[in-house]
């Protein structure tokens, strides 16, 4: 009987820390925030949103060497826009001859050497973007800008010699 006590005695002991351990295990993961599935689960990969383009048909434009010089070259230029929503694309399709003729009022105030610096480039580029974006939201209802970049996919420089 004395031998009988004794395992009880060491099995209870056994139980209660075993639920004493469980009980701080459960414990910590509830104030570390955490489950037991969560500590071992792999987030899904996130599905990238598939970028759409708005080609501006290429614009030819007389230019000056410089400001206040007469035209001596013809740039031909292409710029395309970068957009996730593809209603947006059709949108700009439909306005296209708004936006290229905002574009091309832009690149008539452009010279030949302005168009030689990356700075100046960049500024065109966000410049049209802003015509674009501009011409959509106003004339399509969209409530924030619907095109996130814009890129010179053609740039050529004749001179007119």
């Amino acid at each position: 009987m004395a031998k009988m006590g004794a395992m009880l005695k060491t099995a209870g002991i056994a139980v209660v820390a075993l639920g004493v351990g469980m009980g701080g295990a459960l414990g910590a993961m509830h104030f570390l925030g955490g489950t037991v599935a969560s500590a071992h689960a792999e987030t899904p990969p996130q599905k990238a949103a598939p970028i759409y383009f708005a080609p501006l048909d290429d614009i030819t434009v007389s230019m000056p060497p410089a400001a206040g010089e007469p035209a001596d070259a013809y740039v031909d230029i292409g710029i395309q826009f970068a957009t996730h929503d593809q209603k947006a694309v059709d949108a700009f399709t439909a306005l296209e001859p708004i936006v290229k003729a905002n574009v091309l009022a832009l690149l008539m105030a452009q010279s030949t050497a302005g168009l030689q610096s990356e700075p100046s480039r960049s500024a065109i580029i966000a410049q049209c973007l802003q015509i674009a974006n501009a011409t959509v939201e106003k004339n399509a209802n969209y409530q924030a800008p619907p095109f996130i970049n814009g890129y010179i996919t053609n740039l050529m420089v004749q001179s007119s010699d």
